[in-house]
């Protein structure tokens, strides 16, 4: 799948937002505490991680 088209863009972001949100809530969860963990904060850390990693993929020219 190409990255040109706004399917391949908002795979590539998304993907990459999950990953970010996975991460997020495991270092939450080792670091702090695990009862923090919810499913606002990771729908939450998906979107920042999207929207971020959408910024990154542009400023490089990926996407």
């Amino acid at each position: 799948m190409g990255f040109d088209t706004l399917g391949g863009k908002l795979a590539l972001v998304g993907l990459t937002g999950i990953v970010f949100a996975v991460l997020y809530m495991l270092v939450i969860a080792i670091a702090v505490d695990p009862r923090l963990i919810s499913a606002d904060w990771l729908i939450a850390s998906g979107v920042a991680g999207a929207g971020c990693s959408y910024l990154i993929y542009q400023q490089k020219g990926i996407i």
